[in-house]
């Protein structure tokens, strides 16, 4: 568009440039002389190769310019190649990452129900942990009640015991003292035995004992303290 807006100016310009005809009176005559001529075609002359000049200057800058465009449109289509592979690798990283983020949702959501089971098994282990303190306290109150009942029977044994501890040993005084008295008895039977022998020269029957009344009282004594 701008070649052809150029070129209809140069025709107009040229055209203004022109000698017009002048249509010549009978009565004048001719005043151009042929040097005149010979000038005006020189200067026209100059004229067109100053414009043919221009022209080639200006289709040697248009020619650059398509070169420069061509360079341009080169340095376009690589710079689009390497967006279209810029593209597809950000497509890849995004398929990549929400492959990613998928499989973090994936584990996200394990955590969470691995927290929910945790939480539910740390209510529970509270309940027993309640449940536990709560028989820990019943163990303490039982041991505490059982401890009680042990030193109270434990007083009362140590009477029971003292006592009989002192029945058995005023049993054994009792038997000793009771041995000493038949001993004493026995020896005192076998010297009458020997006197009555001795005076009246009579056989006694040594098998049948005397009867002693105090050593049948202990002996009573000592079988009531037994029952």
């Amino acid at each position: 568009m701008a070649w052809r807006r150029y070129q209809r100016e140069q025709r107009a310009a040229v055209q203004e440039n022109r000698p017009t005809a002048r249509i010549l009176s009978k009565t004048q005559t001719p005043q151009v002389s042929t040097q005149t001529v010979l000038e005006w075609h020189e200067k026209r002359l100059i004229s067109m190769k100053e414009e043919t000049d221009n022209q080639s200057a200006l289709i040697q800058s248009v020619n650059e310019m398509v070169d420069k465009i061509d360079s341009r449109s080169r340095l376009n289509e690589t710079f689009i190649s390497q967006c279209s592979r810029t593209n597809k690798e950000i497509e890849k990283d995004l398929s990549n990452i929400t492959s990613k983020f998928s499989g973090t949702e994936n584990l996200t959501h394990q955590q969470n129900e691995k927290i929910t089971k945790l939480e539910n098994a740390l209510a529970t282990s509270l309940i027993s942990i309640e449940r536990l303190e709560t028989f820990i306290k019943n163990i303490n109150n039982d041991y505490l009640t059982f401890k009680d009942n042990f030193i109270k029977s434990k007083n009362l044994l140590e009477v029971k015991v003292s006592e009989d501890h002192a029945k058995k040993l005023v049993k054994e005084m009792v038997k000793e003292s009771i041995d000493e008295k038949v001993k004493q008895n026995q020896q005192e039977i076998k010297k009458l035995e020997k006197k009555t022998k001795k005076k009246q020269k009579v056989k006694l029957d040594v098998s049948e004992k005397p009867k002693n009344k105090q050593i049948e009282k202990l002996k009573k004594e000592e079988f009531i303290d037994i029952q």
